[in-house]
């Protein structure tokens, strides 16, 4: 198919952009700064840790922004309009050329996804065990937190870890990722096509940026709290979402409104191509 053509020539973009290669060493090494400690305290103790720290990134908005920000940065070209881009458009037309775009967007989404899900086991290798439950040692930093002396960039809220099952859990969050994902690469790519390059990055971490301002000054579990989802950042978080009573939207809405919004920003990018002068990069 000509789009999945499109799209493979977007990943050879890659290749010699240092911007890449720094954006994946970059994941590599916070994530590393992320899950240290927590090797550290379970080699103290001798406990082994379940495979199941993922779901926890998202939960402090703070330290999983830089997480995000290294997502912005794969996406932040999209759509690529360089010379070579205009033969590619002349030869697909326009709208095969913009899908192949979005099939790109939607690839490194999941493609991120899988990624910190892996790291957060590639750091916890020595200590892992694999097994189907929560385990003792989350079960405990959830409960009492880490001693004086260790310090670390992961929540472990326990409404995470109270009567669920991780695997279900862990794979909601990957949902809500991708989900999310999807949908930052989907307004970087529109503000990108219509308005100047670079706006996209802008909006992006302007709508990634509120998620921490107020996870920090909000503390009302009341109607003010929903202002909190103006960020997608906030629909990632599994320990504040699914309480009706505060006012939160349930967890479904975190994987399903995502998409939706993405695919909607899609349509109405392939319905209205035909008019966008798209301009080609001097580069």
């Amino acid at each position: 198919m000509k789009e999945l053509r499109v799209a493979k020539l977007d990943f050879l973009h890659w290749r010699g952009n240092p911007k890449y290669i720094t954006a994946v060493i970059y994941l590599l090494l916070y994530s590393f700064y992320q899950l240290y400690s927590l090797f550290l305290y379970s080699k103290e103790l001798g406990a082994s840790i379940a495979p199941w720290v993922f779901p926890f990134f998202p939960c402090n908005g703070l330290n999983f922004l830089p997480i995000m920000l290294g997502f912005v940065l794969l996406v932040s070209d999209a759509p690529f309009r360089t010379r070579q881009q205009r033969f590619v458009m002349q030869r697909t037309g326009k709208r095969a050329w913009l899908t192949g775009q979005l099939l790109y967007i939607l690839a490194v989404s999941v493609g991120f996804t899988a990624f910190m899900w892996v790291l957060s086991w590639v750091w916890l290798i020595p200590c892992l065990e694999w097994n189907g439950d929560w385990g003792a040692f989350l079960k405990t930093v959830s409960l009492n937190g880490f001693p004086f002396g260790y310090s670390t960039a992961l929540s472990f809220p326990y409404s995470i870890i109270k009567n669920t099952n991780p695997v279900e859990v862990t794979l909601w969050c990957a949902g809500a990722m991708a989900s999310v994902c999807f949908l930052l690469g989907a307004i970087m790519a529109f503000c990108n096509l219509w308005l100047r390059k670079g706006w996209g990055a802008v909006v992006i971490a302007i709508l990634t940026a509120i998620s921490v301002i107020l996870d920090l000054e909000i503390q009302d579990p009341g109607p003010i709290r929903l202002i909190l989802w103006i960020s997608p950042l906030n629909w990632m978080n599994y320990s504040i979402m699914g309480h009706p009573e505060q006012y939160l939207p349930s967890h479904a809405f975190g994987i399903l409104c995502p998409l939706l919004l993405g695919l909607g920003i899609s349509a109405i990018m392939l319905l209205t191509i035909g008019k966008c002068d798209v301009e080609i990069d001097k580069e």
